[in-house]
């Protein structure tokens, strides 16, 4: 009788054990899914004359198409319709205003497979230079391959210099732009998905 009786504990404990493993990893892939990562990387431009006529007049750009409130990890897509199994989001965009070019244009891109490569293209004047990001399988961002951004830090890249400009118009006159602003990058770590609000 006693025999019976642990061999039925035996049997309890290894099924409780099971049952819990289970739900350990169902637990994990729930909260896998209803989390992700954003990342995002936005050039602020201005431009100034220095000298001469600048007369190729102001591009006025598109504009924002989302927001972050970060104190409440809320992502706001006003452009956007809901997504599905998607592991991170990335924002990427420019913010400008100055004599040559004035607005902003932002977008939002819901990766659903990881590791994810970008390339961000930052041109001033003659100057250009690339940004890579990486985002790895374990949701780590290294900057340029080497930097590795932690959750809830950012990296700038400014700048601030004179440069002449070719107008391109008839009048084929040259000036001195002065060029200033900064790209940041921002890893902002996990949030969850129920917190991103989509429409107007």
């Amino acid at each position: 009788m006693k025999k019976e009786i642990v061999a039925i504990g035996v049997c309890a404990i290894l099924l409780l054990v099971i049952f819990s493993s289970g739900c350990i990893k169902f637990g994990e892939k729930e909260k896998e899914e209803e989390t992700y990562l954003l990342v995002e990387t936005i050039a602020h431009t201005g431009t100034a004359l220095v000298s001469g006529n600048y007369t190729d007049g102001t591009l006025c750009i598109d504009f924002p198409t989302y927001s972050i409130d970060e104190g409440n990890k809320t992502l706001h897509h006003y452009m956007g319709s809901e997504q599905e199994n998607f592991k991170l989001v990335y924002g990427s965009g420019e913010l400008a205003g100055g004599i040559m070019k004035t607005g902003g244009a932002t977008g939002l891109t819901y990766i659903n497979d990881l590791p994810f490569f970008k390339t961000e293209k930052i041109s001033m004047g003659n100057t250009y230079f690339n940004i890579t990001i990486t985002i790895t399988e374990n949701f780590e961002v290294y900057i340029n391959d080497t930097y590795l951004l932690s959750p809830g830090t950012s990296i700038n890249y400014t700048y601030d210099f004179e440069d002449v400009y070719q107008n391109r118009n008839s009048s084929n006159e040259t000036c001195v732009i002065r060029y200033s602003g900064n790209t940041r990058i921002t890893n902002y770590g996990i949030w969850k998905k129920s917190m991103i609000e989509f429409g107007n």
